[in-house]
């Protein structure tokens, strides 16, 4: 439903990505949805659906399933990020092993921005818009 206005939004785009996950590849759909009452505030302005972070995190093409796999393994177990990347690998996740390092750094940021305990961190998020 429109904010503006009360009526039925209409879908004007789809917009999909794939996400790998260590199950197996996916599709994600999103509908993009518009207002088409004239004279409306909201008129042709575009309503996104919120974002399912279950999935994977905005712009990313690896599921949070594979991050949380790369840090627990990493940061807990001492699995080395070359050892984590070939295993993916064999697991039919394409991953190379700088994407290894950069998910291992998103895995990171959450975890603190989850725990509070830096301020600094929250603060450059909401900046950036998130991650």
């Amino acid at each position: 439903m429109c904010e503006a206005c009360g009526s039925s939004l209409w879908i004007c785009e789809h917009r999909e990505r794939y996400v790998h996950r260590l199950d197996g590849i996916y599709q994600v759909v999103r509908q993009l949805k518009w207002c088409h009452t004239e004279g409306c505030g909201g008129y042709h302005r575009v309503h996104l659906p919120p974002v399912d972070l279950r999935m994977a995190l905005p712009r990313t093409t690896y599921g949070t399933d594979v991050l949380v796999e790369i840090g627990s393994r990493h940061l807990d177990h001492g699995t080395s990020l070359r050892g984590i990347g070939k295993d993916l690998n064999e697991r039919a996740v394409p991953v190379s092993q700088r994407h290894v390092g950069s998910l291992l750094r998103k895995y990171v940021a959450l975890t603190k921005a989850v725990r509070g305990d830096e301020e600094r961190v929250r603060e450059r998020l909401r900046q950036q818009g998130g991650i």
